[in-house]
């Protein structure tokens, strides 16, 4: 039925409704626009509505003839490119969502040719989002592979002779909402266009320099939009709006009003917005106003709800974001004027309930405070008008009114409606009563913030720009912008309604002459002329507080202005959309600009030669972290720079989804990234190629680390014999090697161009004989030579004879030592990682999890044992900011000559750190080969980075001081995959250099050391700082003095704290000899520390980290507070929890105390004075609270949501409570390593419960690939409940007596809790354990439950409640300390594993005995 038709199932055929209402019927396109909200709600009364409307249109043209168009174009609109997505995304992509991919691709062409508006193909692809369907191609498609799929190539006999058929593909032309092109909609696209609108896909758009020019309309103000649709809605009469912002929040308000009984429709074009007002009328909806993530929206109908005259209740709710915004001090103000709104959960947030009739809004005075918001005075204002008398508004605030410009906005609005706002004194405001009269016409003011980048763009390219909707009389204060511009030499011109801008020409660039030389020429001919030709930046500090949003837009105009540029107070902007900041300084360093960040702002150091750098054989790739403003900030320095391109260019549409296109329109010259080649694919996207010699496991490993890494896998040995339809020994027997190794590369060739992203590809053995092989494999991110010990191989290939036979000197012979002798140097050639196995290692299991491991790391991977599911996910908990439950980092610095000795040691040593420094100057071999067996070997024990270290003789350590030698093992040390790299500063600038640009994912500590040296004086020791640094290149500065007496130590401390370096990079200070500890103690950074087990210390004064801990606290010195974990539930007073998370506590030596928190009425208020004291620090939730304490998070994991239940809770930095789900980790931890030998097609797997953990157990299962169809639910306790998670997963659900029924059952998980009242005695049915299906019971008291000896009985396979509640705790823990401290977390995990094991033995099992 409608009710219970799963959500995906849901969306699915709303897109097939959606192209009925594009093609034939407008009116059903809008009811699924504006309700989509109630749709995926499952609202049956608009479900109905949209089935009929549906059928009715298609029967109407399915009555008439067959050539009839209409019926064409419902047939087949979409379904060209949408078919040719779902060839390549089955079963990935449903139909559904692939005809949604296929409208858009269609409707972009349409606009391309100009059929249709940008605002309709805009309202297209907001609604289809709003159904989570996707609206452009996947990256997982190569372009040149749909274009393959729709126009196919063939091949002819001779199979040197490939050709293409040039071919066309036939698309239906859609001219309007359910208008079609007449007469005949079916329209034929040749190859060259339908490349054009394939590649207009890719997720990145490369910009040539060209001179921008012309005149443009930029879209409506946002601000002016929302007041104005409100207004219109209040007054009276007729009013013809044009130039609304086509945005989310614009859509929201008319869906809103429209539910309010306001009529508003739109012209054909989408141009214009007819509204007929109601005379401040408002009607009962019938249903709850849901605003999304409209925060302007929800806080102006808060009030003009109120205005309602029929008596009734309205509902007012919005998403996750809006719920999480506080509107208290409006509602409060409200109340007081004698509305009636309360909060229908959580006190000063959505969502409202108001109770409405004969207008509520009395009117008179109303005070108010603006302190966090200026909307709220704004909402007041616009319904003020219709309170049933004169209103006076006061603002109450100790501080400056926020953003008071758009209560000027707001003023300026009413008045075109014919009220006039006073305002006697600061802060009053007098509206007076009576009503608004709508003008029959009115045009939005333009968005000054869009009209910035325009602008921007023509003042660095010389260009003219005349933004015609925005002049002089505009109140928006980005439109002062120009301003700025002005003062760094463009002419602006300015009138009532319009702004026109003239940059300078760009200085002349003479061939063969320096660049400084040029640029003095340019000046003197500015001089001799008495005016400024280009260019130049503003002297002083430019303060763009009240214009963050355009400080990007700033910065990338500097970057090729002449002098330095310093823009302050937007430190506000490290928290918007991204960290705006971090992410400017990063891609301007990739453009190339010299540029710096400080606390409050950014110092840009301009080149105005930059836009005349040598074109580059590599495109560079400037990431905007999905950031609109960013990546239209970008856009502006691309179109001065060659050799630029943009990533996540979809990412404008957040706020201007023309912006491409009017770039254009200006004479942008905008393209496809086409040239994989010059196409820098990202390195956690890149394709990763493995080498090396026969028999290393490169097919074996790579298939297996395909699967995990969520890559496809191919073998080009048997991809070889494949597509010559013969096996390689057969080949090299009947042809000969040359012949063989000539097909190779061709095969190697068209692999390299078909597959550059998210596979991992075994090459052949010998592909490295062929040098052109080399030369491709040189240029690519990701190659990987797997080095197992010659030996090893040799062993192994002795036993193997399927092998075709391996030549040399002319002869056949097995001789692989010979072989590998001549091939190692070309394998390290082709390579630029390299992964040993240890010498007589055959556990394959490990090894091939050390492999994972390795490529996870080198290409960004996040960990397999994150704790999270997706990379948005992983980026979410990893940055979100936590109260400080801990301070500093630390890293052990082992100094065993053989790590062999550590091994049995490990897990004791490297508790509590977050890396390890490897001392390789101190081992007993420097040969490469021992080196990478000691990595491989310590990687086996510790999952902890490394720091990479050889310390010279001249700088403390025992390494020759020879440059060449020591620079190739840091090379070494990167290609091994070393997370960090210590290289000493003092060495030639040519091999520092060259150390910078080849790091690849290595990170570069840049240290100093002074043996018998305190440094020197303050600028002695700040100039050390500064040559480390290398000019912002650094990611890691070390100063290591000696220290004679304690100011020795004070000083450097001192200085670390005060200089100020390019870039900011960490600081790792340390003054060495007892005086000299207290530095140590200071150090916030990776502090070196050592053990009591090691042999020795590193060097003089060296502490342990208990030692370092005990010291901050005395002194109280970076000390956290001290703060209360706790175990929320009921009846879990013997819950192992909080001795699993004070063992924690003790190994990471922190003060934190973990204890029970358990209420027996469960009253959530308890739960929140609980979150609202001072010493709280978090929680573990148990049942029954995992579900019901939702509504107390302001924000929540995605995993916790698709959950539906929440089992911890950190605090944020504000204050605010953040929840996440860790039991499904658990599960999805012992399942993935169980799966290995177990197959999951078809398998069942059986959840017994229904609570919190039942359905983590299901999204564990569904995460490891368990079919929907195939897992089960029961709860005998609560079969409601268990249809209720059933549903909430689309998964069965059955009665207990069914279970007999089961076949191919896998994997059996109970849920229950210890304290229920059936529990004890719930078993399996006889049919069911029989098939020894894996059990996992999440109880572990008593020690062996009754469903474990069930288990044990019959022979399977069993997982404890207790590997299960360690695991959800430590991941429990690293939530609480935040993503900085995840790897000090994961360093402690086995040695408090193995703690809590043996305080559970000595209190449950030895004490019963």
């Amino acid at each position: 039925t409608l009710k219970t038709l799963p959500l995906r199932r849901l969306r699915e055929g709303i897109a097939f409704a959606m192209r009925t209402g594009i093609v034939l019927d407008r009116n059903l396109f809008s009811i699924i626009d504006e309700n989509a909200h109630a749709l995926q709600q499952h609202d049956i009364k608009i479900l109905a509505k949209i089935l009929q409307l549906s059928i009715t249109a298609r029967l109407q043209v399915e009555s008439k003839e067959e050539t009839n168009g209409n019926l064409i174009a419902v047939k087949n609109f979409g379904a060209t490119i949408g078919q040719a997505v779902e060839e390549l995304m089955s079963p990935m992509l449903v139909p559904g969502q692939c005809l949604a991919i296929g409208m858009m691709a269609e409707l972009e062409l349409a606009y391309q040719l100009g059929h249709v508006k940008s605002a309709m193909v805009g309202r297209v692809r907001r609604c289809l989002k709003k159904f989570r369907l996707p609206t452009s191609v996947p990256v997982d498609i190569e372009p040149s592979d749909l274009l393959e799929t729709l126009l196919p190539a063939f091949e002819t006999k001779d199979e040197e002779d490939v050709k293409e058929i040039p071919q066309s593909v036939n698309v239906v032309m859609i001219t309007g909402l359910g208008k079609i092109l007449e007469p005949n909609p079916i329209v034929e696209i040749n190859a060259s266009q339908l490349q054009q609108i394939v590649f207009s896909q890719q997720d990145a758009v490369a910009i040539t320099p060209s001179k921008i020019h012309g005149k443009l309309r930029v879209h409506g103000s946002k601000s002016f939009s929302n007041r104005i649709l409100l207004l219109a809605a209040l007054g009276k009469g007729v009013c013809r709006i044009k130039g609304l912002q086509m945005s989310d929040s614009t859509e929201i308000m008319i869906v809103a009003l429209k539910k309010l009984g306001v009529h508003l429709t739109w012209t054909a074009d989408m141009e214009t917005l007819i509204v007929t007002g109601c005379g401040g009328k408002l009607k009962l909806p019938e249903s709850e106003l849901y605003l999304g993530s409209a925060s302007t929206a929800t806080r102006f109908l808060t009030t003009a709800a109120n205005l309602i005259q029929e008596k009734g209740e309205v509902a007012i709710t919005g998403d996750e974001r809006s719920i999480a915004s506080t509107i208290d001090g409006l509602v409060d103000a409200l109340n007081e004027n004698g509305c009636k709104i309360e909060y229908m959960k959580k006190k000063g947030s959505l969502p409202l309930k108001l109770k409405v009739g004969g207008g509520t809004l009395k009117g008179g005075e109303i005070r108010l405070s603006a302190s966090l918001t200026s909307q709220f005075v704004s909402s007041v204002m616009l319904s003020a008008p219709l309170a049933k008398k004169e209103v006076k508004l006061i603002i109450e605030n100790e501080k400056p009114i926020v953003s008071k410009q758009y209560i000027t906005i707001t003023k300026k609005c009413m008045e075109k409606f014919g009220i006039e706002v006073k305002s006697p004194s600061p802060g009053t405001f007098i509206i007076p009563n009576g009503g608004y009269t709508n003008p029959e016409n009115l045009s939005v003011e333009g968005d000054a913030t869009a009209a910035c980048y325009h602008l921007a763009m023509a003042a660095v390219t010389g260009g003219t720009v005349t933004i015609e909707n925005i002049g002089s009389s505009s109140t928006q204060m980005e439109a002062y912008f120009c301003k700025l511009l002005e003062k760094m030499g463009c002419e602006v011109k300015l009138d009532e309604n319009s702004t026109t801008l003239s940059g300078p020409p760009p200085p002349k660039h003479k061939v063969g002459m320096a660049g400084a030389s040029t640029q003095e020429e340019g000046k003197k001919v500015d001089d001799e002329k008495g005016e400024r030709r280009e260019l130049c930046a503003i002297s002083g500090n430019i303060d763009m507080g009240d214009l963050g949003d355009v400080f990007m837009t700033l910065a990338s105009v500097a970057a090729i202005a002449r002098g330095t540029t310093t823009i302050v107070n937007i430190a506000n902007q490290r928290y918007k959309d991204s960290n705006r900041l971090e992410v400017m300084i990063e891609q301007l360093r990739a453009a190339g600009v010299i540029c710096d960040t400080f606390e409050s702002g950014i110092k840009i150091q301009g080149n105005p030669m930059l836009r005349y750098k040598a074109s580059q054989r590599t495109i560079t790739v400037l990431n905007p972290h999905h950031d609109s403003r960013v990546a239209m900030s970008f856009a502006v320095l691309a179109t001065a720079i060659p050799g630029l391109a943009i990533a996540h260019k979809a990412s404008v549409e957040a706020t201007y989804p023309a912006f491409w296109k009017d770039m254009q329109k200006l004479n942008g010259d905008i393209g496809a990234v086409l040239d994989k080649e010059t196409y820098e694919i990202p390195r956690n996207e890149a394709s990763i190629w493995l080498v090396g010699m026969r028999g290393v496991g490169k097919s074996t490993l790579g298939k297996l680390v395909s699967q995990s890494l969520g890559k496809r896998f191919l073998d080009l040995d048997k991809l070889f014999t494949i597509k010559f339809g013969i096996e390689i020994r057969a080949f090299v027997q009947k042809y000969s090697w040359r012949a063989f190794r000539k097909r190779e590369l061709e095969l190697f060739k068209e692999v390299v161009q078909k597959h550059p992203r998210n596979c991992v590809v075994a090459c052949g053995a010998g592909l490295i004989e062929t040098p052109e092989a080399i030369s491709i494999l040189q240029k690519l991110s990701v190659v990987v030579q797997i080095n197992r010990h010659i030996d090893d191989v040799a062993l192994y290939l002795n036993k193997d004879g399927a092998r075709p036979a391996l030549l040399r000197d002319g002869k056949y012979a097995w001789d692989s030592k010979a072989i590998w002798k001549r091939r190692k140097v070309l394998y390290h050639a082709a390579s630029n990682y390299e992964f040993p196995i240890y010498k007589g290692d055959t556990s394959w299991i490990k090894i091939q999890e050390d492999l994972e491991n390795f490529l996870r790391r080198i290409t960004g991977m996040h960990p397999a044992s994150t704790a999270a599911v997706t990379p948005e996910e992983i980026e979410q908990i990893s940055k979100i900011t936590t109260i400080k439950l801990v301070t500093g980092t630390f890293f052990l610095s082992l100094t065993f000559p053989n790590l062999n000795q550590a091994v049995p040691l490990m897990s004791n040593l490297v508790a509590g750190n977050s890396a390890i420094e490897l001392r390789v100057d101190l081992w007993e071999s420097w040969d490469p080969d021992f080196i990478g067996q000691q990595i491989t070997l310590f990687r086996r024990h510790c999952c902890l980075p490394i720091v990479y270290t050889i310390r010279t003789k001249g700088q403390c350590g025992k390494f020759p001081n020879d440059e060449k030698k020591l620079f190739r093992l840091y090379e070494l040390g990167i290609r091994l995959g070393c997370e960090y790299i210590d290289m000493e500063h003092h060495w030639s600038r040519s091999e520092r250099n060259k150390i910078m640009r080849h790091r690849r994912h290595s990170k570069i500590i840049a240290s100093a050391h002074f043996k018998n040296s305190n440094g020197g004086s303050e600028a002695d020791l700040e100039n050390t700082f500064q040559l480390c640094a290398h000019g912002g290149r650094a990611d890691v500065v070390k100063v290591v003095t000696t220290a004679y007496c304690l100011e020795d130590a004070v000083r450097l401390v001192h200085v670390a704290k005060n200089v100020r370096l390019p870039g900011n990079p960490p600081k790792i200070i340390l003054a060495m000899g007892a005086v000299g500890q207290i530095s140590r103690v200071f150090n916030e950074f990776l502090t070196p520390v050592t053990h009591a087990l090691m042999p020795g210390v590193a060097a003089p004064g060296q502490l342990s980290i208990a030692e370092i801990m005990t010291a901050r606290r005395m002194l109280s010195i970076r000390a956290p507070m001290k703060r209360g974990l706790y175990l929320i539930g009921r009846g879990v007073s013997q819950s192992l929890t909080p001795l699993i998370l004070n063992t924690a506590m003790e190994y990471l030596h922190l003060e934190h105390t973990a204890k029970v928190w358990e209420t027996a009425d469960g009253k959530l208020d308890q739960i929140f004075k609980l979150f609202e004291s001072k010493d709280f620090g978090g929680a573990v939730v148990s049942s029954p609270f995992k579900t019901e304490i939702l509504p107390l998070v302001a924000q929540m994991s995605q995993s916790a949501r698709m959950i539906g239940a929440i089992n911890a809770v950190a605090v944020l930095e504000d204050g605010t409570m953040f929840g996440h789900n860790t039991d499904w980790i658990s599960f999805h931890q012992k399942l993935s390593s169980y799966r290995q030998r177990k197959k999951r097609d078809g398998r069942v797997a059986l959840v017994l419960g229904s609570g919190g953990s039942a359905r983590a157990a299901v999204y564990a299962l569904l995460l490891n690939r368990f079919s929907k169809k195939c897992i089960i639910v029961c709860d005998p306790t609560n079969p409601e409940r268990a249809k209720t998670v059933s549903k909430h997963f689309e998964c069965k659900e059955m009665q207990m007596s069914a279970l007999k029924s089961l076949r191919n059952v896998s994997v059996v998980i109970s849920t229950f809790r210890k304290f229920g009242p059936l529990t004890s005695e719930i078993l399996l049915p006889l049919p069911v354990i029989q098939q020894c299906p894996l059990v996992i019971d999440t109880r572990y008291l008593p020690l062996h439950t009754k469903l474990e000896e069930q288990a044990a009985v019959y022979g399977c396979n069993t997982l404890r409640g207790l590997d299960l509640l360690i695991i959800q705790n430590i991941e429990t823990l690293k939530l609480l300390v935040g993503g900085e401290h995840w790897a000090m977390v994961d360093s402690a995990a086995p040695i408090i594993n193995r703690a809590v094991r043996h305080k559970f033995y000595k209190t449950y099992v030895e004490k019963k005995q």
